[in-house]
């Protein structure tokens, strides 16, 4: 018995069914296996610090920051959250600090 050989017709159809059926399985994958809606996806909280006089930033990032992590971390996501172009502070200026649990 002879073996048929499989022969596509619309070499262009083919083409666009497999790329949408790449796209279906890549979304359906990315559903599965996406680790934000997984339990206990948590919003980041933040404490908000009024600067008094004499206050650093590197002062309060030491004092928020977890043993277990660098404080110029803790710094770099000041400056992003607040906005800052520089570690520069000032009195009365009110910042959000990350909080780590």
């Amino acid at each position: 018995m002879k073996k048929s050989k499989l022969y596509i017709a619309d070499k262009g159809r083919f083409a666009l069914f497999m790329i949408v059926m790449t796209i279906i399985f890549t979304s359906s994958m990315n559903l599965v296996f996406r680790t934000d809606i997984a339990e206990g996806a948590v919003e980041p909280q933040y404490d908000e610090i009024c600067i008094k006089p004499g206050d650093t930033l590197w002062a309060l990032a030491k004092k928020y920051t977890p043993n277990h992590k660098d404080v110029r971390e803790t710094i770099y996501e000041i400056t992003q959250i607040n906005n800052l172009k520089t570690s520069d502070i000032f009195p009365n200026q009110v910042i959000k600090i990350p909080i780590h649990e």
